[in-house]
């Protein structure tokens, strides 16, 4: 049930002349190194020359390990919703090795929920081993003819928030609207919105408490998309572990131990 077998199939956006080092090379010790608790392209570089070795007992890393801005280059080149796929395929099997019915979410779906939108849209997508959602922001201006015709006092924009939620075969679909003082901005209407939800909560403070996501640098490109989903997959191999222990507790021992990683990344052996 190795995820690298899932991620194996992950579509390499460089062309043939430009592929001195492996996607899934990449993007393992990428995972790899989240998993240990670090952050940053310059921790992935420094992990994967000091790791080497024990990298290679997985994946052979030919040509080594590339330099920060290539890992950087890389990662930021993969199409999200590509990496997604890859994350789901491994959450059913995980799922189905466990008896669990699977996840109901196709391609269409989540490629549709990556599209490119207005700037004042944004998309959004929580995977777990239990569930799926798929949140689409929208925020427009209020115009001021219509501000003058209402009793929205001091209303600067309308947000349309659609959710869909996917437990295993069962799908379910709202759409909620919102009337805020605040300009379009969908970053920020759509943290302040969120914070609201007590599953997203939780999930904010651990991937904030945790992996300082909101302090986090690595934000060109697809590469903080990218990231938030590797930082995901890693709670859920975390989570599967059955030391008694917290998350950040766990993510140290990955960092300091290899066999602990070995267990998290490929399974307690039996």
């Amino acid at each position: 049930m190795s995820f690298l077998n899932h991620f194996s199939e992950l579509p390499d956006p460089r062309s043939d002349i430009n592929c001195k080092y492996e996607l899934l090379d990449v993007v393992f010790l990428t995972v790899t190194v989240i998993l240990s608790g670090a952050e940053g392209w310059s921790d992935i570089e420094e992990f994967g020359k000091t790791k080497l070795t024990w990298l290679r007992k997985f994946r052979a890393f030919e040509n080594g390990i590339p330099v920060d801005d290539t890992i950087a280059r890389l990662i930021r080149a993969i199409e999200p919703v590509t990496i997604t796929e890859c994350f789901i395929s491994w959450v059913n099997e995980m799922r189905r090795h466990k008896g669990h019915e699977f996840f109901g979410i196709d391609g269409k779906t989540l490629r549709h929920s990556f599209e490119a939108q207005p700037k004042n849209a944004l998309n959004s997508l929580t995977v777990w081993l239990r569930e799926i959602e798929v949140r689409r922001y929208t925020q427009l201006p209020i115009s001021e003819q219509l501000l003058k015709a209402s009793s929205w006092k001091d209303a600067r924009s309308i947000v349309r928030v659609e959710r869909e939620r996917h437990i295993g075969e069962k799908q379910t679909s709202e759409t909620i609207y919102y009337i805020t003082s605040h300009q379009p901005h969908a970053r920020f209407i759509a943290d302040a919105i969120r914070s609201h939800w007590q599953v997203e909560n939780k999930v904010h403070w651990v991937l904030d408490v945790v992996y300082r996501e909101d302090d986090c640098r690595i934000r060109r490109g697809n590469g903080a998309e990218n990231i938030a989903i590797f930082r995901r997959l890693c709670m859920n191999l975390a989570r599967l572990h059955p030391k008694k222990d917290s998350m950040r507790g766990k993510l140290k021992s990955a960092g300091w131990n290899d066999d602990f990683r070995e267990e998290l990344l490929f399974g307690i052996k039996g």
